[in-house]
């Protein structure tokens, strides 16, 4: 008989929590949700806006890296800096009797980007889906030798702003006489 009476002295010990206890956890919780969630968003929002800025920055360096390599291998005499929607025109130094090559600077859907045309292949050097292309020139900074900048100007969003960010490199053209005195020394 002493056993029945402990076991039920411990049930009415542990009768579980009440509504009141419940209530005041759930209270709590809300509490640190609601201020804890604005540190998460924050930490987001930096990480959408440092990865929309690496984007931009990649894109910009690839068209930039693709554009030089194209304008190193242009015949000198060749190279003129375009107009209107052509950011520069050339042939290649091997292949003058050939069509012209050339960047141009197009537009989709309220977004610009830069274009690669030869008479072989057409594409997409920045992609217009992901960035904008806000400005793209090739200027000449010297003629002898024939020393070109180019610029590339693109723009992203950063919170409520847009953020622009641009990239340039100069590109110094072979010049047919170099480039002969360099084939008779090898």
């Amino acid at each position: 008989m002493k056993f029945r009476f402990r076991y039920t002295e411990l049930i009415k010990q542990n009768s579980g929590l009440t509504m009141i206890e419940l209530l005041i956890a759930f209270v709590i919780f809300g509490i640190l949700v609601v201020a804890v969630t604005p540190v998460f968003k924050q930490g987001s929002d930096s990480w959408q806006d440092t990865k929309a800025e690496v984007e931009l920055r990649q894109n910009l360096n690839s068209a930039l890296q693709f554009m030089s390599r194209e304008m190193r291998q242009a015949k000198v005499s060749t190279v003129n800096v375009g107009t209107g929607d052509e950011i520069v025109r050339y042939k290649y130094d091997y292949d003058t009797s050939g069509p012209h090559n050339s960047f141009k600077w197009l537009g989709s859907g309220g977004r610009k980007y830069i274009d690669f045309s030869s008479e072989s292949e057409s594409k997409h050097v920045t992609a217009p889906d992901l960035i904008n292309i806000t400005d793209a020139r090739v200027i000449l900074v010297s003629s002898d030798p024939p020393v070109y900048k180019i610029t590339i100007s693109g723009e992203y969003t950063k919170g409520n702003s847009t953020e622009s960010l641009t990239v340039e490199t100069t590109v110094v053209i072979r010049s047919s006489s170099n480039l002969e005195e360099w084939r008779e020394d090898v």
